[in-house]
């Protein structure tokens, strides 16, 4: 869908103006408004949502006490009368049709600059079908089936305010929000909440009928209750941890940046290069505690079932010593034969007696295992195989513990070798640097005790699930049992196994669009950043903590300057409008606020290529769309304006005329 023309009248500065918007012939998808702050650049914006959802969601503080409709029309009235303030937008969708979106307030004049609205609102959607104009009977309905309100702000948004996603401590909790309103999860949600009312209504008629499935279900309800105190305490966790990164690395940043003598420079570099160091040790460390772990838990059946295996190999090895393995003969054959009542040979053992003793002398003479002789000659090696493994356990055993203490005892030297610098550093006699030392070391301890807490936490989380899923499959056993098996034991274990499947699929769901997300933000940084080989990647990890990492694998979030911030938040905004699966035209205000004079034009050169495909309207300053800037976009440019601010005795208005360099 894209935008063909924005038509304002009596709104805010704009008395009477019509905005076409490039339409995409010739590769030329973007439109520029150019305009100084207080003109009405933002409120190009606000038109089109106010339009849309009744909503002025980018209004600033100087137009937030003035009324909706235009000062110089209002004071053009006398007092009682009306005047009306339409604001109709042309779209075209992807078929090629129209749609024609109006809204209507009528405003009265009550005193000087005062009015109140009147009436009955007037809100209309025209579609185009089969060449002529019908009217939507569900006008919000039809405008939410192209437009949803929930996420207008991944079509239409302010970059200034992008920073919330990045900037402070509670942006985990803000991205996952944001992910899961794009995901349109809230059907599972409401099923799932559906299913918890229905099983809470049976649980109490269930309290009458089986007691001890209800005493289960009410251990359940306490456990899933510790689950969620510990995953909010977790949530407070993790964002004091990034509260306390992003001051550790503000301090950091400070100290490096400050003028000082070479012999500083140089304990700071060391120090900031043990910190890496001991980042990457402690991540192998990591890495290899866990390959450690499975390693125990892959040999621990077989290092406690081992006198079993010995005694098992010997009993295999004695039989086929004795040349029963391959047997001679299976058991199973002769009876075969006995059965028959003739041998091989074709001898009736009816008529010849000898032969039919000769088989059952030899049936008698058999061992049982010859029927499973060739299993026997498989499970040997397998036996040996699993000797083998116990026989080099300890050697394996001891290596891992050889690796993992090295690595902590080298980690332990650059700790103290870190802590020695750090008190050098806090002796010298700067009293700037002696104090952000002093600062950045009570950080940091304050840093290790919440990742010691939210470690624990973790922990608690895992075994509680654990206990959960245990006490889950205990009360659908309860229920399942023949004498209990009711009308209402059946509705609670569906209930059970729905509510299940419903959080599963959601949380799968959330998980594939999370790893979606990621790569897209993540291709999108890099396609407009300006300083590639100074980054890494860009993660967003399963707690929806996005990160940052520079060229030595370190998170490098809290040191991203404003403009290189505001490209991480456009990459984000960008990932999300592409998840969101709707064909819908882009509003960007003040896309190049934040960024300096060179990253701009570089950014100006790639961000035709954000968004690919999409019509794209960019409202900016002079001060962003400079002459270099605009060179740089010209080739998709289709539309260019500059708003025309007059301040009169009566009022402003602003007027949209073409672009004149």
């Amino acid at each position: 869908m894209i935008i063909e023309s924005l038509e304002l009248k009596n709104y805010r500065q704009f008395r009477d103006q019509k905005i076409v918007f490039a339409l995409g012939e010739d590769n030329k998808r973007i439109t520029v408004i150019q305009g100084a702050n207080g003109t009405g650049k933002t409120n190009v914006l606000n038109a089109v949502t106010w339009c849309l959802y009744d909503e002025e969601k980018h209004l600033g503080d100087a137009d937030r006490g003035l009324p909706l409709v235009n000062n110089i029309s209002l004071s053009a009235l006398k007092l009682e009368q009306i005047c009306h303030v339409k604001v109709e937008l042309v779209l075209r969708t992807k078929n090629n049709e129209k749609m024609i979106v109006t809204r209507v307030a009528t405003f009265k004049k009550t005193g000087e600059n005062k009015a109140e609205r009147v009436g009955t609102p007037q809100f209309e959607v025209l579609y185009q079908k089969d060449g002529d104009f019908d009217k939507a009977p569900e006008p919000k309905l039809t405008i939410n089936q192209y437009l949803p309100k929930d996420i207008q702000e991944y079509f239409f948004f302010h970059c200034e305010r992008l920073d919330d996603y990045f900037k402070g401590p509670y942006n985990t909790r803000l991205i996952k929000r944001e992910v899961f309103k794009i995901s349109q999860l809230a059907l599972f949600e409401n099923v799932v909440s559906h299913l918890k009312n229905r099983n809470d209504e049976y649980s109490k008629e269930l309290k009458k009928t089986n007691p001890e499935a209800n005493h289960i279900k009410h251990l359940i309800d306490d456990k899933q209750v510790q689950l969620k105190e510990a995953k909010d305490k977790l949530e407070e966790y993790l964002d004091g941890e990034k509260e306390a990164t992003q001051l550790e690395k503000q301090l950091e940043r400070k100290l490096r940046d400050y003028p000082t003598s070479e012999e500083i420079r140089d304990l700071q570099d060391r120090r900031d290069k043990l910190e890496r160091k001991a980042y990457h040790l402690e991540q192998q460390v990591a890495e290899l505690c866990e390959e450690h772990k499975d390693y125990l838990i892959k040999v621990a059946p077989l290092l406690m079932a081992y006198e079993a295996i010995s005694f098992m190999q010997d009993n295999i090895s004695i039989k086929d010593a004795a040349g029963l393995i391959p047997p001679r003969f299976r058991r199973s054959f002769l009876k075969e034969l006995l059965d028959r009542g003739f041998c091989i040979c074709q001898t009736d053992f009816s008529k010849n007696n000898t032969a039919k003793k000769k088989i059952e002398e030899l049936f008698r003479e058999c061992d049982p295992l010859t029927d499973i002789s060739h299993e026997l000659s498989v499970e040997l090696r397998d036996l040996e195989t699993m000797k083998t493994a116990v026989k080099f356990f300890h050697r394996e055993n001891v290596n891992y513990a050889k690796q993992i203490n090295s690595m902590k005892k080298e980690l332990k030297e650059i700790g103290i070798e870190e802590k020695k610098i750090t008190e050098k550093l806090q002796k010298v006699d700067d009293a700037k640097i002696s104090r952000w030392e002093k600062e950045l070391e009570i950080v940091k301890k304050k840093k290790r005790e919440i990742t010691d807490n939210s470690g624990r936490r973790k922990q608690e989380i895992e075994d509680l699930g654990t206990e959960i899923a245990k006490l889950v499959k205990e009360y659908e056993r309860e229920l399942k049992k023949k004498h209990k098996r009711t009308e209402l034991t059946k509705k609670l274990l569906f209930c059970s196994k729905a509510m299940k499947a419903a959080t599963d699929i959601k949380e799968e769901i959330m998980d594939e669009i999370r790893s979606e997300i990621e790569e897209l933000t993540r291709d999108q940084f890099f396609e407009l950043i300006w300083k590639r080989e100074n980054f890494k990647t860009v993660q967003i990890s399963e707690n929806y903590d996005i990160s940052v990492l520079d060229q030595n694998g370190v998170e490098a979030i809290g040191t991203l300057s404003d403009g290189e911030r505001q490209v991480l938040a456009l990459s984000f905004i960008a990932a999300l409008n592409i998840i969101s699966g709707f064909d819908a035209p882009i509003i960007i205000d003040t896309p190049l606020g934040r960024i300096s004079k060179e990253p701009k034009a570089n950014i100006a050169a790639k961000l035709p290529n954000y968004l690919k495909g999409k019509q794209l309207t960019l409202l900016v300053t002079e001060e962003e769309y400079t002459e270099e800037v605009r060179k740089k976009m010209r080739e998709f440019v289709g539309k260019e304006y500059k708003i025309q601010f007059r301040e009169t005795e009566t009022g402003n208005e602003a007027e949209v005329i073409e672009y004149e360099a």
